[in-house]
């Protein structure tokens, strides 16, 4: 078994994106401003000064300030991400298509830091559906994809409700199910009588889940399990963040020889003192540029 990890970096260096590649995290507030003005646009003073230093520090400081502004922040970030669609030559589309055609493709699971979901719309057919939840299974025609910190399509489950103007800060947890959802229909969703918002991580340190954290937590567990007993894993366009164990303990420790796409410094920096002698290989900065030598390679 193999397994691909990818990062913000790889969706934003994936090209061919409508409307545009989504922003890397030190773009994402100032595009948020701008695309949502009478709520993210809206955050000042010293706050606003902690988002510009970093998006996971002005998150932090958000949650700590316990606002009640959280949830329909939460809901334009789903609906924010909810809006991109790979076209034609896009990278993720020309990776899974370099695979199937090697016969490689079965043997791979995939995972995602990523709250939008290029991947799985460039990967998916009408004959090759998208297996979030549970084991990847090399027998079908699924393609396996763990959307490690939740994802702008999973709304929560019927079981729980909460109308527009319910008010609660990050202290809250909501044990619910998830159904998957087509993007296009995220908007509609955050847009209705609801305070609740898809079961997406919140974008700071420790990456808490709100809602349906069971599940979340289930698919982390996936992935960890996965890397642990993989033959190879590549990891793309992934910043490392060891304060993400969920994330970066398992890469550290699994003897599978470990591809890196991203940036050469950090990735070398990292696996210098965590990977000790297991085998590492860097492929180089760039997606689309290392797209042949990643399938070679897997």
């Amino acid at each position: 078994m193999k397994v691909i990890l990818f990062g913000a970096g790889a969706s934003y260096g994936s090209e061919h994106v409508f409307p545009n590649p989504p922003p890397l995290g030190g773009q994402l507030f100032n595009v948020l401003r701008r695309d949502s003005p009478l709520d993210w646009g809206t955050i000042t003073g010293s706050l606003r000064d902690e988002f510009e230093v970093s998006f996971e520090r002005g998150m932090g400081a958000l949650l700590a300030s316990g606002s009640h502004a959280l949830p329909v922040l939460m809901q334009r970030l789903a609906i924010f991400f909810a809006q991109f669609r790979p076209v034609q030559s896009n990278t993720y589309a020309e990776l899974v298509e370099k695979l199937a055609a090697t016969g490689k493709l079965s043997e791979i699971a995939f995972a995602s830091l990523n709250y939008e979901c290029l991947f799985e719309i460039a990967a998916s057919t009408p004959n090759r559906p998208i297996n979030y939840f549970g084991s990847h299974d090399p027998s079908t025609h699924a393609v396996t994809v763990w959307k490690l910190h939740g994802s702008c399509n999973f709304l929560p489950g019927p079981e729980i409700t909460a109308s527009r103007g319910v008010s609660y800060g990050s202290g809250v947890l909501f044990n619910t199910s998830v159904r998957v959802v087509d993007p296009a229909q995220v908007p509609g969703y955050c847009l209705s009588n609801t305070a609740l918002y898809p079961a997406m991580a919140h974008y700071a340190k420790g990456k808490q889940v709100q809602i349906a954290q069971p599940v979340i937590q289930r698919l982390q567990v996936e992935y960890a399990e996965a890397v642990s007993s993989a033959t190879t894993v590549a990891i793309v366009g992934v910043k490392p963040n060891v304060e993400d164990p969920h994330v970066w303990r398992p890469l550290a420790g699994t003897p599978a020889d470990l591809l890196i796409v991203g940036d050469e410094e950090d990735t070398r920096r990292w696996a210098g003192g965590h990977r000790d002698m297991r085998p590492t290989q860097y492929l180089g900065a760039h997606f689309r540029s290392s797209l042949d030598e990643l399938v070679r390679a897997l």
